[in-house]
């Protein structure tokens, strides 16, 4: 499995069999370019290359040590003078080389925090001592302790930590036939960097990670209709990202239309009518989005027990913004107050720093503000709180546990926070 799709030396398409560095396996699309690709500083690595254990597991350690970085910086505040959970050793530690620490879930206080090496032995052990059992393979993206999935630069590390591991793991299995468990471990190792890359928005990566995901998948996994209906739901989510919503729409309406045709569990069909409903907001069609979400609420309210509050939480916050989209002034403010009650219990179940907690504090903004079509004259002019949401703020700071995170430059509002990714396999949602 390779996820180095292109030539070394200019970057063009490859077939699945190219030509190779005889020595490190990096792959060139011809001669030329392998010759060229060499003198312009290739023949200094390849030996490099070589003892990182060629071209694809090289690029891997490359990845996630550049996503490491990332992570420990991101984190450096929030993990200032603690210590690993598992280790129980801080940046300093005795018998390791030191680390930096890390934390990206819904933990708070001294909760959660962890060498980013703690958490891969953790995950790689666990999946060792219970392969192809389902669970397994959720400490890759999800905390152990909370049990919220991990975000940030955090998820990205962990993705190409598991890559790589995944990698190590099965560079011995035979060429001519690939053995089950390997199909399963590719399958959620390219699963679990797709999310990694969403969240930390590497959009372009991650669409060129989710083709190479979909080709593994339609190639031995032909009957995991499920799966493949998933993974293309995600790269409708990541176009959208990027802008393509004419593209992410067409491909969210295919999605959900395959999951409604194939009967397939209720989780994915809420999940699908979700992603489509974000992208029929980009296109502006709210009155077919409130339709949608009005059918699929019931369903959604039903799940939270298996699926977690962060989905919950996302389709309402999504709702609350399309019915005040669409509605008149009595329904407007009752959105407004829907919004309200979503924001409390993101604050209640994930933490008022939590992303998505942030994501819906700034849609509560842009209701109460005015900065959604069709608001224009219900803005503020100094780009303040208008009275309402002070009054709410007030009331937040008194309700207990509960704080409300200040808006920076809340005019600079869009529309919509873009579609959250899926479950970062193609398993099926229930085995």
């Amino acid at each position: 499995m390779q996820l180095l799709t292109t030539c070394a030396g200019c970057a063009a398409p490859l077939a699945p069999v190219a030509k190779q560095c005889s020595r490190c396996k990096t792959r060139y699309c011809g001669s030329a370019c392998q010759i060229r690709h060499w003198e312009e500083g290739h023949k200094d690595l390849c030996k490099q290359i070589k003892r990182g254990g060629g071209a694809e597991r090289y690029f891997a350690s490359q990845k996630y040590e550049e996503a490491k970085t990332e992570a420990v910086e991101e984190c450096a505040e929030d993990t200032k003078g603690q210590t690993c959970y598992i280790c129980m050793e801080g940046v300093q530690r005795r018998h390791a080389p030191d680390e930096g620490l890390v934390r990206r879930c819904a933990c708070r206080g001294t909760a959660g925090v962890a060498h980013l090496s703690c958490l891969i032995r953790m995950a790689s052990v666990r999946e060792n001592d219970d392969i192809g059992v389902r669970g397994t393979w959720c400490q890759w993206h999800t905390c152990h302790t909370c049990k919220s999935k991990f975000h940030g630069g955090m998820a990205c590390a962990l993705g190409w930590a598991f890559w790589k591991h995944s990698l190590d793991e099965t560079k011995d299995d035979p060429t001519d036939v690939v053995p089950a468990a390997t199909i399963t471990r590719i399958d959620r190792a390219l699963g679990t960097l797709c999310g990694g890359l969403f969240e930390k928005g590497r959009h372009e990566d991650l669409i060129a990670v989710g083709k190479v995901h979909l080709e593994w998948v339609q190639r031995y996994k032909p009957d995991d209709r499920v799966g493949i209906i998933r993974i293309r739901s995600n790269l409708a989510s990541c176009h959208g990202s990027l802008g393509q919503h004419e593209l992410a729409l067409d491909m969210g309406r295919d999605v959900y239309a395959m999951h409604v045709f194939n009967q397939s569990p209720m989780d994915e069909i809420c999940h699908a009518a979700y992603t489509l409903a974000q992208h029929l907001v980009e296109a502006e069609k709210y009155d077919e989005a409130r339709l949608l979400v009005q059918e699929r609420l019931p369903d959604v309210m039903k799940l939270e027990h298996t699926e977690g509050p962060e989905f919950n939480l996302q389709f309402r916050r999504l709702t609350g913004l399309i019915e005040y989209l669409t509605g008149d002034d009595a329904q407007k403010a009752k959105a407004v107050d829907f919004l309200k009650k979503v924001l409390e219990s993101s604050c209640q179940h994930l933490g008022e720093g939590h992303p998505l907690t942030l994501t819906i504090q700034h849609t509560l903004v842009g209701v109460v503000n005015g900065y959604y079509p069709g608001d224009e004259g219900n803005r503020s002019s100094d780009g303040e709180f208008t009275s309402a949401l002070g009054t709410y703020v007030k009331h937040m700071g008194k309700a207990p546990n509960v704080e409300l995170v200040e808006v920076q430059n809340p005019v600079q509002i869009t529309r919509d926070a873009g579609p959250a990714p899926r479950d970062r396999s193609s398993r099926p949602a229930r085995e």
